[in-house]
């Protein structure tokens, strides 16, 4: 048997349990993601800590913090899948919002204090306002506001704001992917916006509002996607906790969180090299030529469907061949 790299960029899955075998897949299943449509009023991290006290307090890490004023897509990895918590993380997430003109407050948002209101242009209309967002798409550099997570020597920078303590902080390269205005209709624009991992939507409302000539702060946030997840991939809390439920049946597999991958199914031989972090040889798999270069990274499966992990090709040889090694081991 040798190792086929599919052209299909997502394995079929039976999940990550192990076919036929009593009672081991009832436990791996438990390793997945649960997306959950985040609640307004609560924090990212008492989300991530009520799914465990529902899952028997399984290890879990959410991928990528939203306000508690905001709602929507929070992936939430689960036991061995939270090896791969950082690349959701590190993804291009897509937000809805809405911006006030006119007000603004200490954490750019609608929960912070308010500050004195400053006019806003009678000439102002869905034209300029779009006009005025072109400067912002593309790589640029975002200054983390006083109201964040953000740590200056190891202090989060929101416990400092709270005692009026501001210092100076670095600005951090950030992409705008795009933005969209939907609406305007006074003081509030209502826009859409798709960016990299570190932008804060607040800050990028209160410059866009600057840019039009008066102060804004973000009245709303619903997060619509996060890498491959979207809005319709959610379950609220509220179906999470239905007692009628099983709340082991909004687990989705691992596997998809690397769905963008190439796949490749290997034979006992190549799987016991991998999960021992040896280096597995093109001589041993089939694949396309222009489908792997240096730097591809692979999901690997066995010939059930398990989910093992991802390898990723480390050499390309003169002859075609090409070496890959293992990256992260999820089935052990």
């Amino acid at each position: 048997t040798m190792i086929v790299a599919t052209t299909t960029n997502r394995m079929p899955s039976a999940g990550n349990g192990r076919v036929g075998e009593t009672g081991m897949a009832d436990v791996l299943k438990r390793h997945g993601v649960i997306v959950l449509d985040k609640p307004a009023g609560i924090t990212s991290r008492a989300c991530v800590d009520h799914i465990q006290r529902r899952l028997n307090r399984i290890k879990a890490g959410h991928a990528g913090t939203l306000d508690p004023f905001a709602t929507g897509v929070l992936p939430i990895c689960l036991g061995r899948a939270t090896k791969l918590v950082d690349r959701v993380r590190t993804g291009a997430k897509t937000y809805e919002a809405e911006l006030q003109l006119g007000v603004t407050s200490d954490t750019l948002d609608c929960t912070g204090t308010l500050t004195e209101p400053v006019p806003v242009p009678d000439t102002l209309d869905l034209a300029i306002i779009r006009s005025a967002t072109l400067r912002f798409v593309g790589i640029q550099e975002q200054t983390p506001p006083m109201y964040s997570a953000c740590k200056i020597a190891g202090i989060r920078l929101y416990f400092l704001a709270r005692k009026q303590i501001a210092v100076p902080r670095k600005p951090r390269q950030i992409t705008i992917h795009s933005l969209d205005i939907d609406e305007y209709v006074p003081p509030v624009v209502r826009f859409r916006v798709t960016c990299s991992e570190g932008t804060y939507v607040r800050v990028l409302a209160a410059d866009l509002a600057q840019s039009l000539g008066t102060v804004g702060l973000l009245s709303a946030l619903r997060r619509t996607r996060v890498g491959a997840y979207d809005i319709e991939d959610t379950v609220t809390l509220d179906q999470f906790d239905d007692a009628q439920n099983d709340p082991e049946q909004w687990i989705l597999p691992t596997d998809t969180l690397t769905r963008d991958l190439l796949s490749a199914v290997i034979d006992p031989v190549a799987e016991s090299r991998f999960r021992n972090g040896a280096p597995l040889e093109t001589e041993h798999f089939r694949v396309f030529p222009d489908s792997l270069v240096p730097g591809s990274e692979i999901n690997l499966y066995s010939p059930d469907h398990r989910f093992l992990g991802i390898a990723i090709v480390s050499a390309m040889m003169e002859n075609g061949k090409c070496t890959l090694k293992t990256v992260t081991i999820i089935d052990i």
